[in-house]
């Protein structure tokens, strides 16, 4: 496969590649004193800690996941639509998963974080869950929902209040959109637009960057011309699709090297060689 790369991709292949190593290397254990030791030690519900770890982890392998899928479909002959939306996984599930890993807040706030973001996700299931044909149990969700609900309540991260004559607990936190997330912790907003119209479907977005026209004033139906559109991905688009993705996972990466006080040096001089590259190719 690698001889069917482009210079980006096999950038792109060869730093996921090196990034197993150094993260296999740790075991995916805390270093004794570390922040993640320490906060899973002396918050009062340490498997509530653990749990937002384990969150994190699976939104990281996620990303990653999408990382070497994005380098399966720009390999050649390379599609032109799948990457856009490939890429944005990348950044939604890397920028999460900064998000809860993020060594700036304390233990309260990430436990915070952890609960609203798994009661988002259950509150969707269940709409999921009432429209399924016997696909998903309503109640064994409703349970769940429960559970996530009286946990927060219990940890002083929710209040009961009256809501249309019943009582209800609600969370002290809203969870932020994917978008605000992306934004404020990968500084991608710009990134994240672009490629979500590419997914919704906007026609400036697809036309502009899926497509090119190879020829124009052609006789495109009985007494209209117009031009002749054929799929295209080019080699900027390439550059910046996997550009973009390095940056997402490097972010969430150093902030799992030092919330787990891993040895973060090995992982940097690759961050910074790979940055390296990959710029070369944009100069190029």
């Amino acid at each position: 496969m690698k001889e069917n790369l482009l210079p980006a991709p096999k950038i792109l292949n060869s730093f996921l590649d090196q990034t197993v190593v150094f993260w296999n290397e740790n075991n995916e254990t805390p270093a004794t004193n570390s922040q993640a030791e320490l906060e899973i030690a002396s918050f009062s519900r340490g498997e509530s800690v653990a749990t937002a770890y384990t969150q994190a982890g699976m939104l990281f392998e996620s990303a990653a996941d999408y990382s070497m899928a994005l380098v399966k479909v720009l390999t050649l002959p390379a599609t032109a639509m799948a990457p856009w939306g490939i890429t944005r996984s990348v950044l939604e599930m890397s920028s999460l998963a900064t998000w809860l890993w993020d060594t700036k807040i304390h233990a309260f706030q990430r436990v915070q974080r952890s609960l609203i973001f798994w009661h988002k996700g259950l509150v969707d299931e269940l709409k999921l869950a009432k429209i399924s044909k016997e696909l998903l149990d309503p109640k064994k969700v409703i349970a769940r929902i429960n559970y996530v609900e009286h946990t927060a309540l219990e940890l002083g991260m929710g209040s009961v209040e009256n809501k249309k004559g019943r009582k209800k607990i609600v969370f002290k936190m809203e969870m932020p959109t994917n978008t605000e997330i992306v934004s404020n912790i990968l500084n991608k907003e710009q990134e994240y637009r672009l490629l979500s119209a590419m997914v919704h479907g906007r026609n400036w977005a697809i036309q502009s960057l899926g497509f090119e026209i190879v020829k124009k004033d052609q006789m495109i139906f009985r007494g209209i011309k117009g031009g002749h559109f054929e799929k295209h991905l080019s080699h900027s688009s390439v550059n910046y699709l996997c550009t973009s993705a390095f940056t997402s996972l490097a972010s969430a990466i150093l902030v799992k090297f030092k919330l787990y006080g891993w040895n973060a040096k090995p992982m940097a001089i690759l961050i910074k060689r790979t940055q390296t590259e990959l710029a070369k190719l944009h100069e190029d």
